[in-house]
């Protein structure tokens, strides 16, 4: 069957019990797909019907542990010219649809291995990791999957000659918004996998790579560090890869409180690509564990600036996070009195000064305002002095002590008149 079917998308899945998912799931992707293949590995709850109703051709896979194996399945019961390939467990945002029609309009000249970038859901949908993955590839290059856990279509291009392109789709993923047990389950299962795929051989630093990473989500950070370790030493890893990979290895070290060596690989990674947020946020996370609140303070800042560049463009890693704007305004929030406090025990008056004019539009804490309008006094302000405390006695509920002060400073001022009033008010 000729399958040159220029602009026409195959978008297949493979499934085993996913009535839960599976509707939004195929609702996200409808309008698009030209041909919805469903590869049911054994599924004994609804999901065939769900799939059958949204006209889906479903096709049985019988399942033999491998997801490479079941994913070339699907594809070659593919028809159109270009394929997409989606978990049930994923969606497929409208705002993605338009750079996809543009890519399938064109036959395909090369065999080209097309990276989307997949936002990872957790904590019920609270923040996401982001991550890369080659989901969208022509269907006339024999390009093919391989890895029986967390496979790839990468080795296949590249045998084939072919080539990666970068592009701004996004697929959402829910697959880890579940209970800690129902994680547990899932990662001891991919772990089984991936241990008899290093059992049968050969070893592949990637295949060593993903064993660490099941081992640092089960929690047991001894034996992933060894695994990391084991997979930079092949050092046959592509650049953005040994990124992600250096940075599991940091969160591993930070969790052990191994703070030395964190900080070693946090400057390697960073080394190789400052552009990021992970390994950022872990800085700032060592930073603030060791009350460093200068050094958090300007992590943060970092982390903010590339946070703000990674929504606006693309980031090659394969794992990277991505804060809200309300995390960065809380972080901020219980930094600052520490940084100033850091700066007053070293005498550094005036750049506490400083920190405190940026943001003291924004807070309501008396202290804060007290020591402002004492370092404004410290030197020689008077009259932003004079405000402070005006603006002390106006917000809060005013103690002797302040009212007093602000007395003195319009004496100091050349006020005698609301200095004298200021303090008969005090005794009437």
């Amino acid at each position: 069957m000729e399958k040159s079917l220029v602009g026409k998308l195959s978008v297949c899945l493979i499934i085993k019990n996913e009535e839960k998912n599976l509707p939004d799931c195929l609702e996200s992707i409808k309008n698009i797909a030209d041909e919805i293949i469903v590869c049911d590995t054994g599924s004994d709850d609804n999901s065939i019907a769900i799939a059958e109703k949204f006209g889906s051709k479903i096709v049985h896979f019988k399942w033999n542990g491998s997801f490479a194996d079941a994913r070339n399945y699907s594809i070659a019961a593919a028809s159109s010219n270009w394929i997409l390939w989606i978990d049930a467990d994923e969606r497929l945002p409208q705002a993605s649809v338009l750079e996809i029609k543009k890519i399938i309009s064109n036959k395909g000249s090369v065999a080209t291995a097309f990276r989307v970038s997949i936002h990872n859901f957790k904590k019920q949908g609270e923040y996401f990791y982001l991550s890369t993955a080659h989901r969208l590839f022509p269907n006339h290059f024999n390009i093919s999957f391989s890895g029986m856990i967390h496979e790839q279509i990468s080795p296949s291009v590249s045998q084939l000659n072919g080539k990666e392109v970068m592009t701004t789709i996004i697929i959402e993923h829910f697959g880890y918004d579940l209970s800690h047990v129902q994680m547990q389950k899932k990662y001891k299962r991919n772990l089984e996998i991936l241990l008899n795929n290093l059992a049968k051989g050969p070893e592949s630093s990637y295949l060593i790579y993903n064993i660490a990473k099941q081992y640092a989500l089960l929690e047991d950070y001894e034996t992933a560090v060894k695994y990391f370790l084991w997979a930079l030493k092949q050092n046959d890893l592509e650049k953005y890869m040994k990124v992600s990979l250096l940075n599991s290895l940091a969160e591993s070290y930070y969790y052990l409180k191994n703070y030395k060596k964190l900080r070693k690989i946090i400057e390697q990674s960073i080394k190789l690509y400052d552009h990021q947020a992970a390994a950022y946020y872990l800085l700032y996370s060592l930073e603030k564990s060791l009350a460093h609140w200068e050094l958090a303070e300007s992590a943060l800042n970092i982390l903010e600036k590339n946070t703000e560049w990674i929504r606006k463009n693309n980031s090659p890693l394969s794992n990277e996070i991505l804060l809200k704007t309300s995390f960065f305004q809380q972080e901020k929030a219980e930094l600052i009195p520490f940084v100033i406090n850091s700066y007053l025990k070293l005498s550094r008056n005036v750049d506490a000064l400083n920190l405190i004019e940026k943001i003291i539009d924004e807070h309501s804490d008396k202290s804060l305002y007290d020591i402002y309008a004492k370092l404004l006094i410290n030197q020689q302000r008077y009259k932003d002095a004079v405000k402070a405390y005006q603006d002390i006695i106006r917000k809060f509920s005013p103690d002797i002590k302040d009212i007093k002060s602000l007395a003195g400073l319009y004496a100091k001022t050349g006020e005698r008149d609301k200095a004298v009033a200021l303090l008969q008010s005090l005794q009437s």
